[in-house]
């Protein structure tokens, strides 16, 4: 069997060649091992599904760094918008701006967002992660892409690949829901067990840690006049 040696921290490890960075979270981290998002591989930020064949330096990212946050958000992000999709058939989820330490977006469907429906999307957010489903990366045919984002009227997807040049994409997957997201992704649906979705007319935040406490929903400030400010710009913008 071909061997490669590792370095992880300060220490150094032989490892069989392919081993894949979820292994090495496995055999060397000491906390829960989904706190770990994601990993520096040498100078590359690579997602934990990936194997390693050369010798090389790990770093083990946890919501601590920004990148591991940006990914946490990415996978968050995803569980959202199919729970939402399951919940209320038909509708559209956009996810616009940061505010309030999260994200804000809409749901659109036919009658409009409520405090309640946004509790109800939250809970099969939470459904979707206890069962700890795994993200998987396909690539596939253009052609196909732009089906399926027509099939789940995602026209900021359409818009985006209006222009793409190549014949295929990379999507990830979860459950029976395909999307692309440009970056890197979670191993599953289980490393995404601290958030909260709330209700901010006419849409939500969805909130996660910050570097600072990744343990830990922040504080709940009120931005008002900055999201009034992301508002009067996004009519700008359907205006120009």
């Amino acid at each position: 069997m071909e061997t490669i040696k590792v370095k992880i921290d300060n220490t150094s490890a032989i490892c069989p060649k392919g081993i894949k960075l979820v292994e090495l979270v496995k055999k060397f981290y000491k906390g829960d091992q989904k706190d770990v998002i994601a990993a520096m591989e040498d100078n590359s930020l690579v997602e934990l599904v990936e194997p390693i064949y050369e010798d090389c330096s790990v770093e083990f990212l946890t919501l601590s760094s920004y990148q591991a946050r940006r990914i946490y958000a990415r996978g968050l992000s995803f569980v959202l918008i199919r729970a939402a999709m399951e919940v209320f058939p038909g509708c559209t989820v956009s996810i616009e701006h940061s505010i309030n330490k999260g994200l804000y977006g809409e749901i659109h469907k036919s009658d409009g967002l409520n405090k309640k429906d946004v509790s109800l999307i939250e809970n099969r957010m939470r459904q979707i992660i206890s069962k700890d489903e795994p993200f998987e990366k396909h690539t596939i045919p253009m052609s196909r892409a732009l089906d399926m984002f027509k099939r789940y009227n995602q026209k900021d997807k359409l818009r985006l690949f209006k222009y793409w040049k190549d014949d295929t994409v990379d999507v990830y997957k979860c459950g029976w829901m395909y999307d692309y997201f440009y970056g890197k992704m979670v191993p599953s649906t289980g490393y995404l067990k601290i958030f909260q979705l709330v209700f901010y007319k006419p849409g939500f935040v969805l909130r996660y840690p910050e570097i600072y406490s990744p343990s830990t929903i922040p504080l709940y400030v009120e931005q008002k006049k900055l999201f009034n400010i992301f508002r009067e710009a996004e009519k700008w913008a359907d205006i120009l």
